[in-house]
């Protein structure tokens, strides 16, 4: 069971699960009571972003850039739970 496979035709991949990914919001944004949001409405929001060898920020940029949405990132860290602390200091 691998997260990310090489592009290789010996290997056939299956998914078997999907993940959510979870946007922060700070307590006075718009988006504060919703539940969900549509990755479009992402286009020119400053966001926080895992390394860039996380496998969720690959996946995440790949659905982006399928449909030409871009980020303004403010900062990249190593693990999630940085990436809360730091949502909570610059928020």
């Amino acid at each position: 069971m691998l997260s990310q496979t090489e592009n290789d035709s010996r290997i056939i991949e299956i998914s078997f699960c999907r993940e959510p990914l979870v946007v922060f919001v700070h307590s006075r944004h718009p988006w504060v009571e919703r539940e969900t949001i549509r990755i479009e409405e992402l286009e020119g929001q400053e966001v926080i972003l895992r390394e860039p060898g996380s496998t969720k920020r690959r996946a995440f940029k790949q659905a982006l850039k399928q449909i030409r949405v871009t980020l303004r990132p403010i900062m990249e860290i190593g693990s999630r739970e940085a990436v809360w602390m730091a949502f909570e200091k610059v928020m």
